[in-house]
């Protein structure tokens, strides 16, 4: 592989190199762990401006439940709540409540 890099000079060498570092570092189980942690919005309009293409929820992060629209009991009225988009919220392990 140096021999490759040889013809292009040291400096493509090195950066290869750091980029494949980057590459290894990324693919960490904490950056994983960090990838699949949702973002939490106090606001429904602030998770509306994050992702206007997906469905806002209300989760309740300590249980791990969210609900879907204001039609529902608890919709953005726990305690210990906030608005998440729904495809986040999937891919951070929380469930859709079984009834509202």
């Amino acid at each position: 592989m140096r021999q490759k890099y040889r013809q292009l000079g040291r400096d493509a060498w090195l950066k290869t190199c750091v980029l494949g570092v980057v590459v290894a570092t990324s693919q960490s189980s904490f950056d994983r762990a960090a990838a699949a942690e949702p973002r939490l919005f106090q606001f429904e309009r602030e998770a509306r401006q994050h992702c206007p293409s997906d469905t806002i929820v209300w989760v309740n992060p300590k249980t791990g439940i969210y609900v879907f629209s204001s039609d529902q009991r608890w919709y953005g009225k726990t305690k210990p709540g906030a608005y998440v988009c729904q495809l986040e919220g999937k891919a951070a392990g929380y469930r859709a409540a079984k009834k509202g």
